[in-house]
C-alpha cells in the first residue's frame, strides 16, 4: 500500500512541474540590442560571484 502512495505522489508530483514549464518560459529575459550605457547592463553570475556587462561606443565593459 505504501508503495502505491508513493508512486501515486511521485506521478502528480512530475504531472504539475511539468505544468509550470510554459509559465516559466514567458517569463524568461531577452536581450535583442546592446546596451548604450552601464545602467542598461546585464547581469551574470550564479551567486556567489556577480558581473555586470554593458557595450559602450563599440567596447565590452564591466564591473
Amino acid at each position: 500500500m505504501r508503495v502505491i502512495v508513493f508512486v501515486l505522489f511521485f506521478l502528480f508530483a512530475s504531472f504539475t512541474t511539468l505544468a509550470q514549464w510554459d509559465e516559466l518560459d514567458r517569463h524568461n529575459i531577452t536581450w535583442t540590442s546592446q546596451s548604450q550605457n552601464s545602467g542598461e547592463s546585464m547581469p551574470v553570475g550564479g551567486g556567489d560571484i556577480g558581473l555586470n556587462v554593458w557595450v559602450e561606443n563599440g567596447e565590452l565593459l564591466f564591473y
